[in-house]
């Protein structure tokens, strides 16, 4: 095999199936309305949803408030749920009640985040204390990280109670260790 043939033929961009025709158009984001780039917060592909997550950012435009609580509360995507929470955050519409009932969720993954937004809440600091108990190591590891941002008593507890369970794993050892 020749692994050296083609290098003069540059970088292959697009690599498409031979029955497929080279049709594919490119979306432009920013002439769709702010509601539109809501509803692209669900998308199934990855890029419509950061992008569309990007511009809405950008915008700052608060009259899709309603639109994001609504898909937090009720679109049955996480990945949409999450978008939606860092859009609020973003627009500075985050609150501690919306992180505890994304701490609550039955989505690993959107508990993971909520861990991550509850650093700026030290109300939910019982609730993180409690997220080191989940059954998804991922949501310990993150929720142990996230401790590290609180100096209260109960914290070092909670790295004692981690390190018992999880302390042969290298990067909980870190995660205690990187706390203040």
């Amino acid at each position: 095999m020749d692994y050296s043939r083609g290098e003069n033929l540059g970088r292959i961009y697009r690599i498409l199936p031979k029955k497929v025709k080279d049709t594919i158009i490119t979306p432009d984001l920013h002439s769709k309305t702010s509601t539109e780039l809501v509803s692209l917060l669900a998308d199934p592909n990855q890029w419509f949803r950061t992008q569309a997550h990007m511009l809405l950012i950008q915008r700052q435009d608060r009259s899709v408030i309603p639109l994001l609580n609504t898909m937090f509360e009720t679109n049955a995507d996480p990945r949409a749920r999450i978008h939606s929470l860092y859009a609020l955050d973003g627009l500075n519409e985050l609150n501690s009640s919306m992180v505890f009932k994304a701490m609550k969720d039955p989505e690993p993954g959107l508990r993971e985040q909520a861990a991550v937004l509850s650093e700026r809440y030290p109300v939910l600091l019982p609730q993180l204390l409690e997220m080191i108990n989940d059954p998804s190591v991922q949501v310990v590891l993150q929720a142990t990280l996230s401790l590290g941002e609180f100096s209260d008593p109960r914290v070092n507890e909670a790295f004692a109670k981690v390190i018992e369970q999880h302390g042969m794993e290298p990067l909980f050892r870190t995660a205690v260790l990187s706390s203040t």
